[in-house]
């Protein structure tokens, strides 16, 4: 195998491995947007929301809702934006060096193709020679005419 296969091969294959890890990250991402969305969801039916305080007026703690619940659920809501945020950049890490990948993948390939350009082009002017040549070796006047060949005959 070529050095060049190879190296179609082996990039083929970081590819694809880049692309595998991708879609492991977007699962993860989707996971941890799930578990957002649900946390945010369950602040947006309390009275305090994810903003609002847990004390009253007065400095004491809200009777009105459940903050042991509701202090979980910011801190799940704060942990997961976190994590989000860390994935994405991940993700966007990865997505830099499937382009790179690619990018070398698609010079190698231009490279190979303008080869089988340039040789298809050099067949062609050969082809187009040996025609030229056939159409002017027909335009000329036969000097000999052959009336009959005979097996095994000499000359």
């Amino acid at each position: 195998m070529s050095s060049e296969r190879a190296q179609f091969f082996e990039s083929n294959e970081r590819a694809k491995s880049i692309k595998e890890e991708l879609l492991r990250l977007q699962e993860e991402k989707d996971k941890y947007e799930a578990e957002l969305k649900e946390s945010l969801e369950y602040l947006a039916s309390t009275p305090v929301g994810l903003d609002k305080p847990l004390l009253d007026e007065e400095g004491f703690p809200r009777g009105d809702c459940d903050l042991y619940a509701i202090r979980g659920a910011r801190n799940r809501v704060s942990c997961r934006r976190n994590d989000l945020k860390a994935l994405q950049e991940r993700m966007y890490e990865k997505l830099v060096e499937l382009q790179s990948s690619t990018h070398e993948e698609a010079t190698q390939q231009m490279v190979a193709d303008e080869e089988d350009r340039r040789r298809g082009l050099e067949a062609a002017k050969l082809q187009l020679a040996e025609m030229e040549e056939k159409r002017n070796v027909s335009l000329l006047t036969p000097f000999l005419k052959v009336a009959i060949v005979e097996r095994q005959s000499r000359i």
